[in-house]
């Protein structure tokens, strides 16, 4: 259990006193308080008014699957200038780093136009990083692979937090489909989606536009996965036919990894292995943080809980 540095005395000092060192070495000054954006158990940012516009700083807890961001924001963004914010500062060991300001936030209510836009670049960049995993993990990207991912199904099951975020029939109704799971990352690893760069909690209001470019924040859960785990908002939320429209959009990308038979199958197989790697993400994240603290992620954890009891359900009629 840990308890995050900046919710102690004195650190809110330590890091405007480190801020202030770094803007004098980058030729710029502070004119005005340093603002909290947002402060809570796994983060924390600050708005930093200067001579040469807001930079914001941000510091991450050192969690069991979380990257190191500094790190990693930093060697992606030299993959990908002008899509990655700018690190312009950083204190790797404390996980502190200093940003370039990328602008507003996305509506995640935009257009699906907007949606699509997103998915076609960032299903772009995972495609150039597709052979090149070492480099990934090199930075400090997790490795998430789908032969880990099947470990780590029976801890999954039998967490304390698992069987309290569920009823008793669903907790039980995940653990006979347990063996199958495991089955099926290695069904899913036999097929030619390579793994590559997955963000681990993307959607909109982690990205912003500046300057006609989208650019991808909060890079805390970044790892080597399957490509298609970052897409669970297509698998779990909206219709039908918005689902089918942006998996054939994403679909078309990868062509050359594989027969459009081929793609689809990967496809339909990755969607419950997306909610059990999402799962994975919030039990670590829930076993690291007091109990009770951050409710909105008891909440996410019994969502992708639920999402993957129903992908076991579909699993149990396929048979029948």
């Amino acid at each position: 259990m840990i308890t995050s540095a900046w919710m102690h005395d004195g650190w809110f000092e330590e890091a405007v006193e480190w801020i202030e060192h770094e803007l004098a070495r980058l030729g710029s000054t502070r004119i005005a308080p340093v603002e909290e954006v947002k402060k809570w158990g796994i983060s924390c940012i600050l708005r930093v008014p200067t001579t040469q516009g807001n930079v914001y700083f941000k510091v991450s807890a050192a969690l069991p699957l979380f990257a190191n961001e500094p790190a990693v924001t930093r060697g992606l963004s030299a993959f990908f200038p002008g899509h990655v914010p700018e690190v312009l500062a950083a204190d790797d060991e404390r996980r502190w780093m200093l940003m370039a300001d990328v602008g507003q936030r996305l509506d995640r209510q935009s257009p699906a136009e907007v949606h699509e836009e997103v998915i076609c670049l960032f299903g772009s960049m995972q495609l150039q990083l597709a052979e090149r995993t070492a480099e990934l993990m090199a930075l400090g990207c997790v490795d998430r692979r789908l032969e880990r991912l099947a470990t780590q199904i029976g801890p999954l099951l039998w967490d304390g937090t698992a069987q309290a975020a569920l009823d008793g029939g669903e907790i039980a109704q995940l653990r006979r489909h347990a063996s199958q799971l495991a089955d099926l990352c290695g069904t899913l690893g036999a097929l030619p989606v390579p793994p590559t760069l997955v963000h681990g909690d993307l959607h909109l209001g982690n990205i912003t536009r500046q300057d006609g470019r989208y650019i991808f924040l909060d890079w805390t859960d970044a790892c080597v996965a399957c490509p298609f785990f970052d897409l669970w908002e297509s698998y779990f939320l909206g219709d039908a036919t918005a689902q089918t429209h942006i998996r054939d959009i994403y679909l078309a990308l990868w062509h050359t990894w594989g027969t459009l038979d081929q793609l689809q199958a990967a496809w339909t197989l990755a969607k419950p292995l997306c909610a059990l790697h999402h799962a994975v993400t919030y039990q670590h994240i829930l076993a690291s943080l007091p109990a009770a603290s951050e409710p909105e992620l008891v909440r996410d954890f019994r969502f992708f809980l639920r999402y993957l009891v129903k992908a076991c359900q579909a699993l149990e009629q396929a048979k029948t």
